[in-house]
């Protein structure tokens, strides 16, 4: 008999750097750690049973999840054989608690640069999720919800630079986007601030709406 998993890449961005989160489910030297990982139960939708997996684990009720796509492995054995549905998300570490006692397995944050061998083809899944995460970044304000409430144009800047790499630029990038009003300073921080990295800046989600139905472009 098939079965279905549903496998969740959930990544942070924390301390200057994207981290996803991995389990094991034992701690000998020899259990190999991977992402999120479970089976779609009786009467649950994919969806759903993604966003159950990732509330195991800590995540808030409301966090979105996006599917990547199926995965099969043509080399299993009939009686032995899965379907994997991908998903990825992403957290503001500031919200995240980890629930201790919900689940057996063993949990860890990890640089996306610095990932161990993997179970499966949880690479593949991080690797595409990565891929899509980079998308979403250039066309959308998915970079806003990685970052705290309130936050330094250095902190933005590197948010985009560590997914993008060199597309962000810190001079022109931090001048479009306060130009454009997509970032409002936090007047009471002002009078401290005499370094323009250093303000702090907030998110202006009903300005960046009326960009994107404008169909004007927003960040790059």
């Amino acid at each position: 008999m098939i079965k279905i998993a549903i496998d969740c890449a959930i990544f942070c961005y924390d301390q200057g750097t994207l981290k996803v989160l991995l389990s094991k489910k034992s701690n000998y030297a020899n259990a190999k750690w991977g992402i999120l990982s479970g089976m779609l139960e009786d009467n649950e939708s994919a969806d759903d049973a993604a966003c159950r997996l990732a509330q195991e684990y800590g995540a808030e009720k409301n966090i979105v999840l996006r599917q990547l796509r199926t995965f099969t492995d043509p080399n299993q054995q009939d009686s032995q054989r899965n379907i994997t549905i991908g998903y990825y998300g992403l957290i503001n570490i500031d919200k995240y608690k980890t629930i201790f006692g919900s689940s057996p397995s063993y949990k860890r944050w990890w640089k996306v640069t610095d990932v161990p061998d993997l179970l499966f083809n949880h690479k593949k899944i991080i690797d595409l999720s990565l891929y899509q995460i980079g998308n979403a970044l250039r066309e959308s304000a998915v970079g806003f919800e990685l970052l705290p409430e309130e936050f330094t144009l250095s902190e933005l800047t590197n948010l985009y630079r560590e997914i993008l790499g060199v597309e962000a630029n810190e001079s022109s990038f931090c001048k479009k986007v306060v130009q454009k009003k997509i970032i409002v300073p936090v007047i009471d921080e002002q009078i401290n601030a005499e370094i323009e990295t250093e303000r702090r800046y907030k998110f202006n989600e009903k300005e960046y709406e009326k960009l994107a139905m404008e169909k004007k472009s927003v960040i790059f």
